[in-house]
């Protein structure tokens, strides 16, 4: 069982770094470059492979923490690619923040907070497009109004 589980995190860990590796460009409208990192990552998110590897993930937490407690501490050996957006930004002086990976964290989790655990956890249905822009803008707003203006 722990082998199983351990591969099934291995997959998610893959899965969840599978971001279209879209790498910062000084040159490009900033708000631009967050709207295509959002989309991705609510791609990556509705996608069947994440929604039931994350179901079996979080299961596996409950009934067993410390199988959990080794894959997460694998994944932080991955470099995720929107953490490696917001590096690039700040190292580029557009993110003003000295902790871009907590800039990063803030992105995701609000994308997260609409468009994965409602749906993860309450087993709600994945929101419309419509509610998908809603959630893309106010967290590129977001970002933009705290970090970069």
């Amino acid at each position: 069982k722990e082998l199983l589980f351990e591969m099934i995190a291995c997959e998610m860990i893959k899965l969840l770094c599978r971001v279209e590796n879209i790498k910062f460009e000084k040159n490009q409208p900033v708000r631009d470059q967050l709207q295509r990192l959002a989309e991705e990552e609510i791609k990556l998110l509705q996608s069947k492979e994440v929604m039931a590897g994350s179901t079996v993930f979080i299961r596996e937490a409950l009934n067993n923490p410390s199988l959990v407690t080794s894959a997460l501490q694998k994944l932080d050996q991955y470099e995720h690619p929107i953490n490696t957006w917001f590096v690039d930004a700040s190292e580029a002086g557009i993110i003003k923040s000295s902790h871009p990976e907590f800039v990063s964290e803030q992105f995701v989790a609000v994308i997260k907070g609409f468009c994965f655990w409602p749906q993860v956890v309450q087993c709600l249905p994945f929101p419309d497009s419509s509610k998908q822009k809603m959630v893309i803008d106010a967290v590129v707003d977001m970002i933009i109004k705290q970090y970069v203006e």
